[in-house]
C-alpha cells in the first residue's frame, strides 16, 4: 500500500499538536509542572515543523521559509523535549539549556551562511539524527531513575522512548546507504506518529503513579516522626515471617509524665528525636515504624538471635544518651524493648507481634530501661536492667 508523504508527515504534526495539548492539560494537575510545560513546547514545536514541511510539499510558501522553520524547529523540538524530560525526572536542566542553545545557534548560523536548508538530503539526514540523539538520551534518563523511583510508567516510557530511537537509527541506515525513499520515509513517519500517542499516555502515567506515590505516603507516613505509620508497616512487613526474621517492639518510658511536665510540643520532640536517632541506628532494611503514640516497631530479616539482642542493646544505648532541652535544662529518657525471634514457631506477623508486645510488658515488669526477648512456650527472658536516669 502507497502512502503519501506530505500527508503522512501532516498528520504527524497534527499528532505533536495533539500530545502537546494534553500535555499542556496536564500540567495543571500535576507537580511536575515546569517538565510537562516544557515538554508541551517541545511536542508543539515539532508540530510546528512538520507543518510547514507538509506545507512545502504543496509549494504554498517559498522554500528558504518552510526549510529553515522545519530544519530549526525541529532540532528546537527535540531538544526542548529531551530537556523537558530531565525537568520531569527532578534533574537540573541549566547545562542542558545551554548546550542545547548553543547547538541550536551554530546551527542556525550554519544554515544561514551556507545554504544548508537548500540540500534536503542534508537536512533530512540531521534531523534524524538529532531524533535519534535525543530520544535515545531521554530514554536512559528515563530509565536510570528507576532504582531511586521505580514507578510502574517508567520502564514502558523508557522503552517507547528507545523504539522512538530505534526508528530514526534505521531510517537513517537506510537513507545513507540507499537514500530518501518516500514509501519508506511514509511508514517510519506512520510509526512514530503512534509511537509520540503511546509516549503521552505515558508520560500520563508516570505523573499519575507519582501523585499515587505521594497520596500514598501521605497516608502511610507519620506526620510527626516522618517513619512508616502502622498501616505502612503492616503494608510492608511479610505476613509470614521466615526462620530467624525478629520483630521489636518497644515505647518510650514515663512518656505521659514527659508530657506532664514539660507539655506536649517537648514530648512531641521527644518523638521526633527517638524516632531520628532509631532511624540512624537500625540496618539499612529493616523496617521502622511509629506503632502508636510512644510505641515503634522494627521488623528485622535474617538475624541471628545475638545479633538481634546486641541491635536492641545498641538502641537502648542511643536512645539513652540523648539529651532534651526542655525549660532552661536538658533530660534524659529511656526505652523498653520487647523481642521475638523467630525459631520456627511463628508462623504469622500477628503472632509474632503478639510474642514481642508480651516480652515488652515483661520489659516494663522486670524494670524499665532494659529488654526482654520472648521464648515460645517460656516466659520472656529479660535481660537486668541498666541504670535509668530520671526523667
Amino acid at each position: 500500500m502507497r502512502i503519501d508523504i506530505p500527508t503522512v508527515i501532516l498528520l504527524l504534526g497534527t499528532s505533536s499538536f495533539a500530545s502537546a495539548w494534553a500535555l499542556w492539560y496536564l500540567r495543571w494537575q500535576s507537580s511536575s509542572k515546569w517538565g510537562l510545560f516544557l515538554l508541551a513546547l517541545g511536542f508543539a514545536t515539532l508540530g510546528t515543523a512538520s507543518l510547514f514541511v507538509g506545507i512545502g510539499f504543496y509549494q504554498l510558501v517559498p522554500k528558504a521559509i518552510w526549510a529553515n522553520i522545519s530544519l530549526l524547529g525541529s532540532a528546537a523540538g527535540f531538544m526542548t523535549i529531551l530537556i523537558g524530560f530531565r525537568a520531569l525526572n527532578y534533574g537540573r536542566i541549566r547545562r542542558y539549556v545551554v548546550a542545547c542553545a548553543l547547538i541550536l545557534g551554530a546551527l542556525a548560523i550554519s544554515s544561514l551562511c551556507t545554504n544548508l536548508w537548500a540540500v534536503d538530503q542534508l537536512r533530512g539526514t540531521l534531523y534524524l539524527c538529532m531524533g535519534m540523539c535525543c530520544n535515545g538520551l531521554a530514554a536512559y534518563k528515563i530509565a536510570s531513575k528507576y532504582r531511586t523511583e521505580p514507578l510502574p510508567s517508567r520502564i514502558p516510557l523508557a522503552i517507547c522512548l528507545a523504539l522512538e530511537a530505534l526508528v530514526f537509527l534505521e531510517m537513517l541506515v537506510v537513507a545513507v546507504n540507499n537514500g530518501f525513499f518516500r514509501g519508506h520515509l511514509s511508514w517510519g513517519f506512520t510509526i512514530q506518529m503512534l509511537l509520540h500517542f503511546l509516549t503521552t499516555i505515558f508520560i500520563y502515567g508516570l505523573v499519575r503513579d507519582r501523585l499515587e506515590k505521594v497520596l500514598r505516603n501521605a497516608s502511610e507516613i507519620d506526620v510527626l516522626t516522618r517513619v512508616g505509620n502502622r498501616r505502612w508497616f503492616e503494608n510492608n512487613a511479610p505476613l509470614h515471617p521466615a526462620r530467624k526474621d525478629a520483630l521489636i517492639i518497644f515505647d518510650i518510658d514515663r512518656f505521659k509524665l514527659i508530657n506532664d511536665e514539660h507539655g506536649h510540643p517537648v514530648g512531641d520532640e521527644v518523638l521526633r528525636m527517638v524516632a531520628a536517632e532509631i532511624t540512624r541506628l537500625h540496618r539499612t532494611n529493616d523496617l521502622f515504624a511509629r506503632y502508636g503514640g510512644e510505641e515503634f516497631v522494627l521488623f528485622l530479616d535474617g538475624v541471628e538471635r545475638s545479633e538481634l539482642i546486641h541491635i536492641a542493646e545498641r538502641l537502648r544505648n542511643g536512645v539513652q544518651n540523648l539529651r532534651f532541652p526542655a525549660q532552661g535544662q536538658t533530660f534524659q529518657i529511656t526505652i523498653s524493648l520487647g523481642l521475638a525471634w523467630n525459631n520456627g514457631s511463628f508462623h504469622s506477623l500477628t503472632e509474632m507481634t503478639a510474642a514481642a508486645d508480651q516480652a515488652l510488658y515483661e520489659a516494663k515488669n522486670k524494670g524499665r530501661n532494659t529488654l526482654a526477648l520472648y521464648r515460645a512456650e517460656e516466659p520472656p527472658l529479660s535481660y537486668p536492667e541498666k541504670t535509668s536516669p530520671q526523667a
